[in-house]
């Protein structure tokens, strides 16, 4: 298939107030977001309907990362209250509350619903026990915030990036720090390849973004072509293409092995473009400060039929 037609626009539709960040639940369906009012919504994806709005469900701080786990039937929110909530995502009703020692950057739940994992403004790390809802231990290396975290399926490894410029590997087995990789700047995006065994970073201040050789910690390739800070970076369910979103008001869709733009999806945003998808990788939510979502499906799994 032409890299090109490997995905194509589905809808639109209006989600206000100015959201953060977003969550899609495995159906492709249920999808949930963060405000930066502090405010919690959930929605269908098809229609842009309104399930509920949870207000103020961080007081007015802001929510920074979302997470949802439709097996369990939860999500979870991480805020500048240093607060990290588990709300039942049938009824938006809050479940349980997290204590933390600083403000939550990032969160993410393992796909067996077991592990919670949050990075912190302080550059700690914790990893939670999610039945016991208890604290199961931290990993300490980054010295300032963590923005992006990723855990492998078989629970064995994390990814972590940081505002201190480093990628670390983490075997959460032994809690052990196993591999650090200093970037050019501030990490704020992480994308994992497994395919080719590549993490893909991008960063404040830097409008190039790399994919790193995780063995050797070494650049393979440079992407150029943004204008400002890369701050999302997703693969799709062709996991030779990756869609990045930057402060220079794109999203655009990429070749890994080329290095190549294949498409601009889409430009002139208003604010801060918002870049998610679903665990499977083929329904991409692209959104923006402004109340805009746009929603993309991928056409790898069709083509596969």
């Amino acid at each position: 298939m032409n890299d090109k037609h490997c995905i194509k626009f589905s809808h639109e539709f209006q989600w206000r107030p100015a959201p953060y960040c977003f969550a899609i639940g495995k159906d492709e369906t249920t999808f949930v977001s963060g405000h930066f009012c502090g405010d919690i919504k959930a929605g269908c994806l098809e229609t842009g309907e309104v399930i509920y709005h949870i207000r103020k469900a961080h007081n007015t701080k802001w929510i920074r990362s979302v997470a949802l786990n439709l097996d369990l039937e939860l999500f979870i929110s991480g805020g500048e209250d240093k607060k990290i909530k588990l709300w039942n995502l049938n009824n938006g009703k809050q479940i349980h509350c997290l204590s933390c020692s600083s403000a939550v950057r990032s969160i993410c739940i393992d796909n067996t619903g077991m592990l919670l994992i949050s990075g912190h403004e302080d550059g700690m790390i914790n990893v939670w026990d999610l039945d016991k809802r208890e604290l199961f231990f931290s990993l300490k290396g980054h010295v300032k915030s963590v923005e992006q975290l990723i855990i492998t399926e078989d629970l064995a490894t994390l990814f972590t990036g940081s505002e201190d410029g480093s990628i670390k590997i983490w075997d959460l087995w032994s809690e052990n720090e196993i591999k650090n990789i200093n970037t050019p700047n501030y990490v704020y995006s992480l994308c994992l390849s497994k395919k080719h065994n590549t993490i893909i970073s991008g960063g404040e201040y830097e409008e190039d973004f790399y994919c790193w050789n995780i063995e050797v910690g070494n650049i393979l390739q440079t992407f150029i072509g943004h204008s400002d800070s890369i701050i999302h970076i997703v693969n799709i369910a062709d996991q030779d293409l990756i869609i990045s979103a930057s402060l220079d008001r794109t999203v655009r869709l990429w070749n890994i092995k080329t290095r190549k733009q294949v498409l601009l999806l889409h430009s002139e945003f208003y604010g801060v473009p918002i870049l998610t998808t679903s665990p499977n990788k083929n329904t991409i939510m692209v959104g923006s400060t402004d109340g805009l979502i746009r929603v993309w499906k991928s056409l790898q799994q069709e083509s596969n039929h």
